[in-house]
């Protein structure tokens, strides 16, 4: 008789192991860039589609359309479209906010996280028009000569409207 309590218990041990330790073991990578990686990804010259967006963990909007942006790298990921989201939070928010928000929200594209926050030295060189304002994301096939800018808050269906027009 145990024996078998001990199995029984050794197996739901095996069982709760098996299913904690993926939700565990998940951590989004996030690159910390500075500004100059960022330009070089705007200039890229290649035939592919970008959609950068910048964002931050503390702008409800931005949070929320997170998922489109998901949901867009999973439908694209075998054309050529890539999906980048640039944080602009603080570095010190990285492990207590950034990665905790990413993992709820199970955020799956390449996440960079900018730093450097004085704004006003870098937001011109990554679009003249941009005022500041988040969320921001610019959609470019330098290549092809197209550049589309959206400010605020946008869709999944919108976004691959625009993208359809790059191709």
């Amino acid at each position: 008789m145990q024996l078998k309590t001990k199995c029984f218990c050794h197996l739901m041990w095996l069982l709760l192991v098996s299913y904690w330790l993926p939700l565990s073991c998940y951590s989004q990578q996030v690159t910390v860039v500075n500004i100059e990686q960022v330009t070089d990804l705007m200039q890229n010259q290649s035939d592919t589609v970008y959609v950068v967006n910048f964002w931050a963990t503390w702008c409800a909007p931005c949070v929320k359309e997170l998922p489109e942006f998901v949901q867009l790298h999973e439908a694209y990921q075998n054309r050529k479209v890539r999906v980048q989201l640039i944080s602009i939070d603080f570095r010190s928010a990285l492990e207590s906010s950034l990665k905790p928000l990413l993992q709820r929200k199970n955020i799956t594209c390449p996440v960079w996280l900018l730093n450097n926050t004085d704004y006003d030295s870098w937001i011109n060189r990554i679009e003249e028009s941009w005022q500041g304002e988040i969320p921001f994301t610019l959609i470019f096939n330098n290549q092809r000569r197209k550049r589309v800018v959206i400010s605020g808050q946008t869709d999944f269906h919108h976004l691959e409207k625009l993208i359809g027009e790059m191709l």
